[in-house]
């Protein structure tokens, strides 16, 4: 069995995600420039894709590479989401998408209502405390 590092991290557990159109993108590269947390790069991407180019099927594979930007998964590198990769991109090639939970909700929020639990857990914890006489 491989050990888990803290360091190994999917783009799914930082709290911001970009999300990349090629289609649109000239890999100009201001993106990459203008971050100053270093929390995204540019790369390339390998595709592999089957593909039939004759009247009758005769499936074939076809291999090519494709320019991309992406987000890089290191803790220390992580994106804060400050938009400035956004701002500079003219062609509007990349935005940034706030990561929630499961449910669809925002971290923030879920702090927040575990936040009030927690404090009404406490006060419910005091209250049996001093309500009962204690035995000596």
């Amino acid at each position: 069995m491989e050990s888990v590092k803290t360091q190994d991290v999917s783009v799914n557990d930082l709290r911001w995600t970009i999300e990349y159109h090629a289609e649109r993108c000239t890999m100009c590269g201001s993106c990459v420039a203008a971050c100053t947390f270093n929390a995204i790069e540019a790369g390339v991407s390998h595709r592999s894709v089957t593909v039939s180019r004759k009247a009758f099927p005769e499936p074939a594979a076809e291999h090519f590479a494709l320019l991309v930007i992406r987000q890089k998964t290191r803790i220390e590198q992580a994106c804060v989401g400050c938009g400035i990769c956004t701002t500079m991109c003219k062609f509007d090639a990349i935005k940034l998408k706030r990561v929630t939970d499961a449910a669809g909700e925002k971290y923030e929020k879920l702090l927040l209502e575990s936040g009030k639990n927690v404090a009404k857990r406490v006060k419910n914890i005091a209250v049996r405390k001093i309500s009962r006489p204690s035995a000596k």
